[in-house]
């Protein structure tokens, strides 16, 4: 979804509270919905990666870390297709050679069965009443968590924070939070929390540089911080709206910037696949990797389900 997100989000104030009836009614067409919907069974396991707050949580790492360790059980990727998402769906090729995209996850699946696919992992979809996931594992990022914890319009939020009962993991990304896993054991004491965090990969050749820093991400300050923690100066940030479609205009007020300034262009890798080929030129990413904290008990205790 390309969006910036509304201050309101961010906290309980008026403007989310006006918002509120809107909120609440949304959830209980949506919950009228879904239960007129017969969920799909599929005789191979489903693994789904989700989140219920809208933006970047994380999800497309872990999916491919998932798919890496799981690739020998033939695993495949599936996707639903959103022209805004190009981005995600670029970089996840790159990564998976098993991946099915398609506007209706069901018939992407079954394509995938065709293939002789014996494991699914569903990157986003927990909100999709078609599919029943064998374990579904919920995605968060400590500097946003749940926002002011109402749903949409008046939040951030797709679904309300009580649907972690439905969720087997939660994988939280960031620093730790006792106080907000100690919420989510208050609503589920069986989920299993784990903790992740990027690392960069190819850093050591942008240590000391002088850099100007874009990106259209869910959550840029990530990627800065990241920058900075590195010995990497910022001396120039633009921030578009998650999955932007950049402009000719905007790719070459950039460059210019850059070269007035004599500085190193740098963007995440997730925006370089979305960038034209013929744009790319004099322009780097920095490449991440996902770490998961206790990474063998998490994929030993996902095997278990499976």
């Amino acid at each position: 979804m390309k969006l910036n997100e509304p201050l309101f989000w961010k906290s309980k104030n008026f403007v989310s509270i006006l918002l509120l009836p809107i909120s609440i009614f949304s959830q209980i067409v949506i919950k009228i919905f879904n239960n007129f919907v017969n969920k799909k069974f599929f005789e191979q396991p489903i693994i789904c990666v989700g989140n219920i707050y809208v933006g970047g949580t994380g999800k497309t790492p872990l999916v491919i870390k998932i798919y890496d360790e799981l690739y020998k059980h033939k695993a495949a990727v599936i996707k639903k297709f959103y022209n805004s998402h190009q981005d995600e769906i670029n970089l996840t090729k790159h990564y998976v050679n098993n991946f099915f995209i398609n506007k209706s996850r069901v018939d992407a699946i079954n394509e995938a069965i065709k293939k002789k696919s014996k494991l699914i992992i569903l990157d986003d979809g927990m909100q999709d009443p078609n599919i029943n996931a064998d374990i579904n594992i919920i995605c968060f990022k400590t500097s946003k968590l749940i926002g002011n914890g109402f749903t949409l319009p008046s939040g951030p939020l797709r679904e309300p924070l009580n649907s972690v009962k439905k969720c087997n993991f939660a994988v939280i990304n960031g620093k730790k939070d006792k106080k907000f896993e100690n919420k989510l054991l208050e609503i589920h004491p069986y989920i299993k929390i784990y903790y992740s965090k990027y690392l960069p990969v190819n850093h050591k050749n942008l240590r000391g540089k002088r850099v100007l820093a874009f990106c259209g991400i869910g959550n840029s300050d990530d990627f800065y911080d990241i920058l900075e923690k590195n010995r990497i100066k910022i001396l120039k940030r633009y921030s578009f709206p998650d999955h932007y479609d950049f402009k000719d205009e905007d790719l070459k007020k950039i460059k210019f910037e850059a070269k007035k300034e004599k500085l190193m262009i740098i963007t995440t890798e997730k925006d370089y696949f979305r960038i034209k080929n013929k744009d790319k030129k004099n322009i780097k990413f920095l490449k991440i990797k996902l770490s998961i904290e206790n990474e063998k008990r998490f994929f030993e205790e996902i095997k278990k389900f499976l």
